[in-house]
């Protein structure tokens, strides 16, 4: 399982300008990224006042079926996560970040301190 991030480090550039596709290539169904369930102002609640924060809780996110062609979107401050790979198989997908002009190197992704 991959850990709680953001794909843009919103003191960068403007993240919830910048979007993140995720688009499924396999045939066979495999889990999308979990993303919030909560509003972004919620979520930011939750982080900033419950001591175990978000890590440890699925209950504030979400994952659906996919299939090929199958697409997530979401902005680049959008707090998420892959879920561990439930398949045998490698699952194979295509990461596209849409940016403004000068956007963010998507290599400093922004992680959730989780102890």
């Amino acid at each position: 399982m991959q850990r709680l991030h953001s794909d843009v480090p919103s003191k960068d550039v403007d993240a919830a300008a910048c979007l993140s596709l995720v688009l499924h290539l396999d045939d066979r169904p495999t889990l999308s990224t979990c993303l919030p369930t909560l509003h972004a102002a919620m979520m930011q609640r939750v982080l900033d006042h419950d001591d175990d924060g978000i890590c440890n809780d699925t209950q504030y996110f979400s994952s659906s079926l996919m299939h090929a062609g199958d697409l997530s979107l979401f902005r680049g401050n959008c707090l998420h996560f892959g879920p561990a790979n439930p398949d045998a198989e490698t699952r194979h997908v295509l990461f596209i970040m849409l940016t403004p002009d000068g956007g963010p190197d998507d290599s400093k992704q922004e992680y959730v301190n989780c102890s």
